[in-house]
Order: structure tokens, then C-alpha cells, then sequence
């Protein structure tokens, strides 16, 4: 699912002549949490890492760590269940960020709501607990199942430039393909530093 073109530039800073990226990560702390940071911190770059409560309250000096070395720790709700359908999502949301705020001293700014599931009513609710939404425009996924992924990744990298100069990228830390995101992770690092990209957190 796509970020639409208005929440991306509501999140990205600068002007429109200059090419921003925001490296993200879902569904952590987790198996690759520390390969990943070690990718981020070799290139110098920062990643923001869109976390699951009920998983981060067992590695909340992960959180810690994550922004003293300038990352940045987002809410990905606290349950990771489809925010659409459950009773009261502000509070999943809030109980989340109150967790992130307990280990890093930062309140969230941002939320994932999981699997892109979102509607008005989540959006609500993001808003009252002080988060704006944020989704993606890249998806790492279909490009780790090509046969060379990093070919496949630069190709979307330009596909999404005819669109944005603003890049919002997904990849997960703790699901799915987590050993072919950290082999294509230092290339699309690679990918966004050839056409002259500004790294950024949320």
C-alpha cells in the first residue's frame, strides 16, 4: 500500500528540488534489529523504527540505544492486531507510545498502524493520541522476491522518483525476508546515495 502523495509531503522537509529518504522499519525489536542498526550506523545514516509495543516492552534498552545513536522510535500500536477492528484503538496506540516515551524520553510524533491497515477512524485516533499517520511509497517486499534484488529495488527507487522526490521506504526488522533485507539493505543504501538522496528520520 501506497503513502498517499499529501501525508508524504506533510512529512518531508526541505523543497521540492531536493531528494529526501526516510529508511524504515516494521515489526521489531527483533532478529534483525541489531544487523540493521549496524548497516544504518556503517553508512551513517539514520533509520526510523516503527515498533511494536508488546515486543519492545522486553528490549525497551534497545529503544534507548536506538535514539542515543540517532535513530529515531515511532509507534507501530502495541498489539500489531488490524486497528480497524478492534474496540478502542487509541488506547492500543497510546500504550505504545507510552512505552516509547518510558525508554527514549521522546513521545512518538509518528504512527504505522500494521499491515497498512488504516481508515478514518484510525487516523482519529492517531490524532488524538498526537501522531500523524505515516505509510509508505516503497515497498522493500516485492523486490526481495525478484530473482536480483538489488537490480529490482534501483528500478523502483526511479519508478517512485517520476512520482516524488520524497521517498518513504518499508522494510521489516523482525518479519518476513529478515536475512534478504539485511543482503539488500547496504545496496539500496547504496541506490539512494548514487542519485544524490538527504537521509532522514521522523
Amino acid at each position: 500500500m501506497a503513502v498517499d502523495r499529501g501525508t508524504l509531503a506533510n512529512a518531508a522537509t526541505g523543497t521540492n528540488s531536493r531528494r529526501w529518504v526516510y529508511l524504515t522499519f516494521d515489526d521489531g525489536p527483533g532478529g534483525g534489529t541489531a544487523a540493521t542498526r549496524r548497516i544504518l550506523d556503517s553508512a551513517d545514516v539514520p533509520g526510523t523504527f516503527f515498533v511494536v509495543g508488546s515486543r519492545a516492552q522486553r528490549a525497551k534498552s534497545v529503544l534507548t540505544s536506538m535514539v542515543r545513536d540517532g535513530h529515531s522510535v515511532q509507534n507501530h500500536s502495541w498489539s500489531h492486531f488490524d486497528l480497524r477492528t478492534i474496540k478502542d484503538p487509541r488506547r492500543d496506540l497510546a500504550r505504545c507510545s507510552n512505552l516509547i516515551e518510558d525508554a527514549t524520553g521522546r513521545r512518538p510524533t509518528h504512527f504505522r498502524p500494521p499491515y497498512g491497515a488504516t481508515n478514518a477512524r484510525v487516523r482519529r485516533a492517531g490524532k488524538a493520541a498526537g501522531m500523524k499517520e505515516m505509510l509508505w511509497n516503497l515497498s522493500a517486499t516485492p523486490p526481495l522476491a525478484h530473482r536480483n534484488p538489488p537490480v529490482r529495488f534501483r528500478e523502483r527507487i526511479d519508478e517512485v522518483l517520476e512520482r516524488s522526490s520524497h521517498i518513504v521506504v518499508l522494510f521489516h526488522d523482525a518479519s518476513g525476508d529478515v536475512e534478504g533485507t539485511l543482503r539488500l539493505l547496504p545496496e539500496a543504501i547504496k541506490g539512494f546515495q548514487e542519485r544524490d538522496f538527504n537521509f532522514k528520520a521522523f
